[in-house]
């Protein structure tokens, strides 16, 4: 016999039915703090055993969710590397493209980090994180989870970064922009709310596998795209100095575009072994898997309640410490009702992100507001403006990055090829479009600060494609004409 039910009371349900079984399915929110779990716990243990309990959260049903378990324990290559010895940094990313919708008011009474991270996200770290189990059951998945959030430090405000979008824009599949409101703009919303729709978190780990690996969580509304993914990055080597390299990646894609991606570096075509850029190895369920039906979440969470498998749910064990690492900070903002940073609508990423995670020991690329293209390579002149947004790029004058043309995210422009990161004509890259002979910029400054003279100013507050390029809006929409 399954039940939904929309408030629980002791005497509202019998403990056993007549006939085959009793099991009760609770959609979060599983409280607010370590306190409401505490009450909502005690009551449904006093009516139902632990098995048969199935608190659901739907993020444990998505397919490359679970095929984080399946990547690292079906595979050799993934979890020996899986450590601290290996790892730099990881993040784990929750971007939406819409902002509340007119459901501010009920959105206001939770915030992102409730709404988003203390569940879904702390779901995808677990999975992640953890240690194999023994068995892939619900008792030896629950028992790991659980290790692995004891050994989870609490959250405080020294650990959080809070944002709230403002009016804005949004770019439709067309490419045409339009204006959105700011969270504040919406009727539901309380006069000056504080409640923030952005947050980055940055986990500490105490065991013996992640000590001294940074974890960022950052969820957000009101940006750029809809996405969410785990990126890892990989320690770089001594031997990495030799050729011009960036840090390997791996992203798991959880949605859109569902895949496996793989970062790393490859020589280009041509005589110069130093002349090497980044490629993308990847898997894509839709390529990989076509025509294949993807069951929803929601339903995949149904069929194991009915049939009584609660690896993919919840335990109250797992909760306790979820709450115990997360109340501390909910407290805190709830109390102190500190001024989230104010991003405008349609952005990538918050001003101050970039800071607050570089001083966590974290390099966070979507953080940066600009890329820096070089006008002089030597002294000798690279890009050349002939008018609005064009650049004409002088293919002989391009050094060592012949090919191509090279990029910053800083304003240190010093001729430092294993520092650059390389555009290869006929791509199109974070709103900068490179030809054969010629560069176009969606977006720029007329003047290059004091600080970054002799370089082009590129914003790269830009949406992702489908296919996980990039595509820059339209030239004329936004174009500063350079003096």
């Amino acid at each position: 016999e399954m039940t939904s039910v929309t408030g629980v009371q002791t005497c509202a349900l019998p403990i056993c039915a007549a006939k085959g079984f009793t099991r009760v399915i609770i959609e979060k929110p599983f409280g607010r703090d370590s306190r409401s779990f505490a009450e909502l716990n005690a009551t449904t243990s006093g009516i139902f055993r632990e098995d048969q309990i199935f608190r659901i959260d739907h993020y444990l049903a998505k397919e490359n969710v679970l095929n984080l378990l399946v990547a690292r324990f079906a595979n050799q290559i993934y979890e020996p590397l899986f450590n601290r010895q290996n790892v730099a940094q990881v993040e784990i990313i929750w971007k939406e493209n819409i902002g509340t919708e007119g459901r501010g008011g009920y959105f206001d009474e939770f915030g992102i980090i409730r709404d988003m991270m203390q569940n879904h996200l702390l779901q995808v770290f677990q999975w992640l994180a953890m240690e194999p189990p023994e068995r892939l059951d619900a008792e030896h998945i629950a028992k790991e989870k659980s290790q692995l959030l004891r050994a989870v430090r609490t959250l405080g405000l020294g650990d959080c970064f809070l944002g709230q979008y403002g009016a804005g824009e949004r770019m439709d599949g067309n490419g045409d922009m339009h204006a959105e409101p700011g969270y504040l703009e919406d009727s539901t919303v309380p006069t000056g709310s504080r409640c923030p729709t952005f947050a980055a978190l940055a986990l500490t780990v105490e065991n013996e596998r992640w000590r001294g690996v940074p974890f960022l969580m950052r969820a957000g509304k009101g940006l750029n795209e809809r996405l969410t993914e785990v990126v890892i990055t990989f320690k770089r080597r001594d031997y990495n100095s030799l050729l011009p390299s960036e840090p390997n990646q791996l992203i798991f894609r959880i949605q859109p575009d569902e895949g496996i991606f793989f970062k790393c570096i490859n020589k280009r075509p041509g005589w110069k072994q130093t002349n090497t850029a980044p490629v993308q190895m990847d898997m894509s369920y839709d390529r990989a898997f076509p025509g294949s039906y993807n069951a929803g979440a929601y339903e995949r969470m149904i069929l194991n309640a009915s049939v009584g498998d609660q690896s993919l749910f919840v335990g109250s064990e797992e909760l306790v410490e979820a709450w115990r690492i997360f109340t501390p900070l909910l407290d805190e903002i709830d109390a102190r009702q500190p001024q989230p940073v104010c991003y405008p609508f349609g952005v990538r990423a918050p001003d101050g992100l970039a800071q607050f995670a570089r001083a966590r020991g974290i390099i966070c690329d979507e953080a940066y507001e600009y890329y820096y293209l070089p006008k002089f390579i030597r002294g000798i002149p690279v890009l050349v403006w002939e008018g609005k947004d064009t650049w004409r790029a002088d293919n002989t004058k391009l050094g060592s990055h012949n090919g191509g043309l090279c990029f910053r995210k800083s304003t240190d422009m010093a001729d430092k090829a294993q520092e650059d990161f390389l555009l290869m004509y006929g791509t199109t890259t974070k709103g900068i479009d490179v030809g054969n002979g010629w560069v176009r910029v969606s977006y720029q400054t007329p003047t290059a600060p004091a600080n970054v003279f002799g370089s082009l100013r590129v914003d790269t507050h830009l949406p992702r494609s489908l296919s996980g390029g990039w595509r820059p809006d339209k030239p004329e929409a936004k174009v500063v004409t350079p003096k």
